[in-house]
């Protein structure tokens, strides 16, 4: 089984970095932010092409600076005994950003040279029968889905799953590979033991 796992949402707190750089109040936007609705600009209350204006400004410190999720490397190194991962990422237009996550992955495997990812905004193209895409953006997992592959929408407020971000927080991570085992499982018909 192939699993590609999205960064920004998934892996690391966009949200956060972006609240930052607006001046507002991360857990406040959060609680501003209404339930399934993609969008952080809604949340802070800012002008969506003002806030991307400032996060370009900033270049690719931006995109390195970004903190990790808690859940961050347990659910990656599950993810890694399930199956094949790569980091599965869509960047901005500007290239400071894919290269500021090539930076930010680095750092965060700890590999020099880490090369497990793929950059672009066009996901379901990776589609296959063993192939499985976790993803917080609602449309990413079922454009990946119609394409022929799996699909998790990692919970988070501003999507599908939000029941399970808000019941469960940041362990609603485990969730999520309980799917891939429950995905494996239909990939290979025959159930397999986990290291996690």
């Amino acid at each position: 089984m192939k699993i590609f796992l999205d960064m920004d949402g998934v892996l690391c707190d966009w949200i956060g970095a972006a609240c930052k750089v607006m001046g507002k109040d991360k857990e406040a936007s959060l609680r501003d932010q209404p339930c399934g609705e993609y969008g952080i600009e809604i949340g802070m209350g800012v002008d969506p092409q003002e806030m991307w204006k400032a996060v370009d400004d900033l270049g690719e410190q931006f995109w390195v600076d970004i903190k990790p999720y808690p859940w961050a490397w347990q659910l990656y190194r599950c993810c890694q005994a399930l199956g094949e991962t790569y980091v599965l990422s869509s960047p901005s237009i500007r290239s400071a950003s894919s290269s500021g996550k090539i930076k930010w992955l680095r750092e965060f495997t700890h590999e020099e040279r880490f090369t497990s990812y793929v950059f672009t905004k066009h996901k379901h193209l990776l589609a296959a029968k063993d192939a499985v895409l976790v993803d917080d953006k609602d449309n990413k997992v079922s454009e990946f889905i119609t394409a022929g592959g799996f699909g998790v929408v990692f919970p988070q407020k501003w999507n599908s799953n939000y029941q399970k971000y808000l019941d469960k927080g940041d362990d609603a991570w485990m969730d999520v590979v309980a799917e891939l085992k429950n995905i494996r499982e239909t990939i290979h018909k025959e159930p397999r033991s986990a290291i996690c």
